[in-house]
């Protein structure tokens, strides 16, 4: 789904989505109960994601117990002690 009214701009550690009245229109339509699955929501802000930095962070790099979706941007990975990907 491509959505052109749709942007995103990052400012500091924070990602700003923002959408225009028409893009506003169209989301409420499309999802009238305002929830949408995972796979909805990566197919909404794929244009965004694409070709950037930002990158869909697993759980599992943050150490969180839910499987909640999360964008974020990757540093440099790096070697921990134990032999574990860190940094990430």
């Amino acid at each position: 789904m491509n959505i052109p009214g749709l942007s995103c701009v990052i400012k500091g550690s924070r990602l700003i989505l923002t959408a225009d009245a028409d893009t506003r229109e169209l989301l409420r339509t499309e999802f009238p109960n305002g929830e949408c699955s995972d796979a909805q929501l990566a197919d909404i802000l794929e244009p965004l994601t694409c070709n950037s930095e930002l990158d869909w962070v697993l759980p599992e790099y943050t150490g969180d117990l839910t499987g909640a979706p999360m964008l974020g941007i990757y540093g440099e990975p790096r070697i921990a002690q134990r032999g574990r990907l860190a940094g990430c």
